[in-house]
């Protein structure tokens, strides 16, 4: 019995110590002293530098967009020739005069637009000559 009343003691004692110890800032002065029974160095002498691992930063990580896909280029319109009437852009049809019907010309189904000169689109669907 008595052993364990020394034993509370110390752990007492000890648990004071670090406990004021810790309040002053020197809990690695005092704390060594008690528990290794007084091998620790003075108060004064700065303790023993042991090399430290700098911790890595990891790589930042960077955003590389990558480019847009190539967008098609849409085809330019038809330009008109001098021989070629704007009304009809996917035939070659002159401009009247003279007047022609869709016996006069080898197309068939083709786009009209206004004015229609020829008038090679009767019911004004925007298809010439329509089969």
């Amino acid at each position: 019995m008595k052993r364990w009343g020394i034993i509370a003691c110390m752990v007492i004692v000890i648990w004071a110590i670090s406990s004021l110890a810790q309040a002053q800032g020197e809990q690695d002065v005092y704390l060594p002293l008690i528990i290794r029974g007084g091998d620790a160095p003075p108060a004064t002498a700065t303790p023993e530098s042991s090399p430290t691992a700098t911790p890595e930063t990891p790589p930042t990580p960077t955003f590389t967009p990558e480019p847009p896909p190539p967008t098609a280029t849409p085809e330019p319109p038809p330009t008109a020739s001098p021989n070629c009437h704007p009304s009809y852009p996917t035939v070659c049809l002159p401009p009247p005069p003279p007047d022609l019907n869709c016996g006069d010309i080898p197309y068939n189904n083709f786009m009209v637009l206004p004015p229609d000169p020829h008038n090679f689109d009767g019911n004004n669907n925007g298809i010439g000559c329509e089969t």
